[in-house]
């Protein structure tokens, strides 16, 4: 049903399918058509209306333009003109796992900084992220007021160290929710999941954060634009 909604482009306010016409079509019981339809209101597919049925809501989702410019979730959500606020979960200093400590370019165990976020679109929770950071160089994280961390890491960086994130190497799989991330995006545990990491470095070509970030793949496309340059083919 998701799928048809995504794919048919119905025009919103137009009424859709009964329980029972889903029932009959998908043979399928009317309680799993119930449940699957509860699960598309609460993700703002479709609308209960007195007098009219269950009716199409027009899509909200958030195109990331993540992979052709060198743009951090807070700036690419400003490009977009939405509304974003980012609430730190948990600081910490930990010892390095030996994945962190390779992207990083220091040796495993060395400290570095945790940070966990979870970023909000239209009051809406679309990403969870952990970001790794070199303790030697930035334990003043530890330090700064949480409040701080309502704004964009990026933005953090250049006001607390002076620091200009210049290139960023990501990749992006399918991937699996993990019952806290569900938890916190407010989805169910079974529903599609991007998943980002990276690693972003400074001026002098310097690992500054190691990232993992989850993107809830219910209401979030990925975006990239392409181009040849001039006599490619000549």
């Amino acid at each position: 049903l998701e799928n048809f909604l995504t794919t048919n482009m119905l025009e919103p306010g137009s009424r859709f399918f009964s329980e029972e016409e889903i029932s009959s079509q998908l043979e399928v019981s009317r309680p799993t058509v119930n449940r699957a339809i509860n699960i598309l209101i609460k993700n703002d597919y479709l609308k209960r209306v007195r007098g009219k049925g269950t009716i199409v809501q027009k899509l909200k989702g958030v195109s990331l333009v993540l992979m052709s410019s060198l743009l951090s979730f807070g700036e690419m959500i400003d490009k977009i003109g939405r509304n974003d606020r980012t609430g730190l979960l948990d600081r910490n200093q930990q010892n390095s796992s030996v994945s962190v400590s390779s992207a990083l370019g220091i040796n495993p165990g060395d400290a570095v900084i945790h940070l966990k976020r979870l970023r909000f679109i239209d009051d809406k929770p679309l990403i969870v992220v952990d970001s790794y950071l070199p303790f030697s160089r930035f334990s003043k994280l530890l330090e700064i007021d949480e409040n701080r961390f309502v704004t964009d890491l990026y933005s953090l960086m250049r006001e607390c160290f002076d620091l200009e994130i210049v290139r960023a190497e990501r990749e992006v799989m399918a991937g699996r929710m993990s019952l806290m991330d569900a938890k916190l995006l407010q989805v169910e545990l079974w529903e599609p999941c991007f998943r980002m990491k990276g690693v972003a470095y400074d001026a002098d070509g310097q690992a500054v954060e190691n990232f993992d970030a989850r993107i809830s793949g219910t209401d979030c496309v990925l975006k990239s634009s392409i181009e040849r340059p001039p006599g490619y083919f000549s």
